[in-house]
């Protein structure tokens, strides 16, 4: 089972990856996340691709760790891909000798981590800063040959710039806000 803390392409891509080299279920924890049907498709809150689907949103279900283990017989997830500043909840989410990528750091320089729970359960916490060209242009074939459409919550004009902080600050937004620089 992979489970990816909030979606994003570059997380959908290493999720990708990981299907491709294991057969196995997947799990998303977000407020984005991929649906199956003739591509993967940005959707709202999350999804458990199996034969039952299951929905797991962080924002309404703050044990959504617990949520996981459950989902998964208590064995939790072979690969996390961690966006969401949620990496105690991801260790706690992970099966034994499971993968987390940490890409990027929304909860801050600093996180506080229960050591010993990492070392026992054999987890492996990999960094990952910048995919590479060849991910950056898999990704936006896949996107045009599938028609993919990323999810927009709301977009501003270049002189409403504070308003988009404010509305992304206030977290009420679903996936991605942007501000559009020209016409």
């Amino acid at each position: 089972m992979i489970a990816l803390s909030d979606f994003s392409f570059r997380a959908g891509s290493a999720a990708r990856r990981r299907r491709r080299n294991s057969p196995s279920d997947s799990a998303a924890i977000s407020t984005a996340c991929w649906r199956r049907r003739s591509t993967f498709q940005l959707r709202s809150s999350a999804a458990v691709r199996s034969s039952e689907r299951e929905t797991i949103n962080y924002r309404t279900d703050p044990d959504w760790d617990r949520r996981v283990k459950a989902l998964t017989g208590g064995d939790g997830c072979d690969h996390i891909v961690e966006l969401a500043g949620t990496l105690e909840r991801s260790i706690r989410a992970a099966r034994i000798g499971a993968t987390l990528s940490l890409i990027g750091v929304l909860a801050g320089a600093r996180s506080e981590v229960t050591l010993p729970l990492v070392v026992m359960r054999n987890l492996r916490l990999q960094g990952v800063t910048v995919g590479s060209r060849d991910d950056f242009e898999d990704m936006a074939r896949a996107i045009e040959r599938h028609h993919i459409q990323p999810v927009i919550d709301h977009t501003f004009g270049f002189d409403a710039v504070q308003d988009a902080f404010a509305h992304f600050e206030a977290q009420r937004h679903f996936n991605k806000v942007c501000i559009r620089i020209s016409e």
